[in-house]
């Protein structure tokens, strides 16, 4: 019974030699399927190859050992006992970490192939071929890197959708305000022509009503000119008939004297010798007062008293003409004056709004520039941050599979070591 203890090790050892033959064999396609992207880790796993290698070679020089002739003259069954359990706890442990290992190792490939992630495929050779203590500080420093990446990925996911708004808003404020500007700008070009046109307008109504007053006063001159050459005729005329009339006069109370007849400036008499029924030549009627004639010297004085009426119309119609020649030069100098203080105000307010003009474009300009600079920036902004925002959930999914995968590689691995 003590001799089948050894039948069945030696079988067991040729189960472990076989796997660990299969391991050897798993291990070279597993190695040709990370050629592409594990290249650098060729020399290490022929080394690690190596090392298996020696081992197996190791434990089938054992088996050869244990199960020799000489093994079995020379050993007592205590010692093949011994012997016995010691190997096969030995193998047994060795057996449950190359399984750890190996679902450990499954388990980092699958979501390396899920996530396409060469690190975790270099992760997943690590736990089949390194020390224990090594795969699991690798497993704990890639998942801090992971856990790293992952808050980073957030922060710039955060960063660019922040920027694009900021950008945005900004952007619309400029486009807000170049509409602003245009519309400044356009009235105060506006504004500039009408006051052009206005200035330009009461400088022409100034030159027409300067050359009014002017005709006015040349008018005024000719008129009063005329004026006195009327007086100074009808004074004339006046001394020149109150001359007659004081002849008239005088001749008149003559003859009435003469004839015994009362004097009277307004008689005319008549000459017998005018009377065609004379009764014989050379014979005159009494010299006596014409009851039937008209009275030359009223007709002079009545000229006069016509005369100096028109002298007074003519003084009347002067008076009248100089006080409205006089009017309507204050009424032109006042708005002269009140056109030439308009005309100043209005170039004062054009000065201004050529200034506010010149502001405005330049502020066009200037806002133009921003907003040329905020698409350029946001440029920038597409190139850094599209490939995030629009991976952003398939890598923060495929990274946090990555982690699942070390966390449960390293529940796998901690398993064995606890068993």
């Amino acid at each position: 019974m003590n001799w089948l203890q050894p039948k069945k090790k030696l079988a067991d050892d040729k189960d472990d030699l076989a796997d660990t033959t299969s391991d050897l064999e798993a291990d070279k396609n597993f190695l040709a399927n990370l050629e592409k992207t594990c290249g650098n880790m060729e020399e290490e796993y022929a080394a690690r190859s190596k090392v298996r290698t020696e081992e197996a070679q190791a434990i089938s020089e054992t088996i050869d050992i244990l199960t020799s002739e000489e093994a079995q003259t020379l050993t007592n069954l205590s010692q093949q006992k011994a012997a016995s359990s010691f190997i096969q706890t030995d193998m047994q442990s060795k057996m449950a970490m190359r399984v750890s290992r190996e679902r450990a190792s499954r388990v980092l490939l699958r979501a390396a192939a899920a996530t396409s992630s060469a690190p975790l495929s270099a992760l997943a050779l690590s736990a089949k071929l390194d020390a224990f203590e090594k795969v699991k500080q690798a497993m704990k420093d890639m998942l801090e890197k992971l856990h790293q990446q992952q808050t980073d990925e957030v922060k710039q996911k955060d960063f660019c959708n922040q920027e694009f708004h900021d950008n945005e808003m900004e952007t619309m404020e400029k486009e807000n305000k170049a509409k602003d500007l245009a519309a400044t700008v356009s009235d105060l070009e506006g504004q500039i022509e009408e006051l052009s046109e206005a200035i330009k307008a009461l400088q022409t109504e100034i030159q027409e009503s300067m050359v009014q007053l002017k005709k006015a006063g040349l008018d005024r001159v000719e008129e009063n000119q005329d004026f006195q050459k009327t007086v100074s005729e009808a004074d004339g005329t006046v001394k020149v008939l109150q001359k007659a009339a004081e002849r008239m006069a005088q001749f008149y109370g003559l003859q009435l004297r003469k004839a015994g007849q009362p004097e009277s400036v307004d008689a005319s008499f008549n000459d017998s010798r005018a009377n065609p029924d004379a009764k014989a030549p050379g014979e005159f009627k009494e010299y006596k007062k014409n009851d039937n004639a008209g009275s030359v010297t009223g007709l002079i004085e009545k000229f006069i008293k016509e005369t100096i009426q028109s002298k007074k119309e003519a003084e009347s119609e002067e008076q009248k003409a100089q006080t409205d020649y006089e009017s309507f030069v204050n009424e032109t100098n006042e708005s002269v004056a009140s056109k030439s203080k308009s005309i100043i105000k209005k170039k004062e307010l054009k000065a201004q709004a050529e200034q506010d003009l010149l502001q405005a474009q330049d502020d066009t300009k200037q806002n133009q520039a921003d907003m040329e600079e905020l698409d350029k920036y946001k440029g920038e902004l597409h190139k850094s941050c599209d490939f995030v925002l629009k991976n952003f959930d398939m890598r923060q999914a495929a990274r946090t599979q990555e982690m699942e995968s070390i966390n449960e590689a390293m529940a796998i691995l901690s398993g064995s070591m606890q068993g």
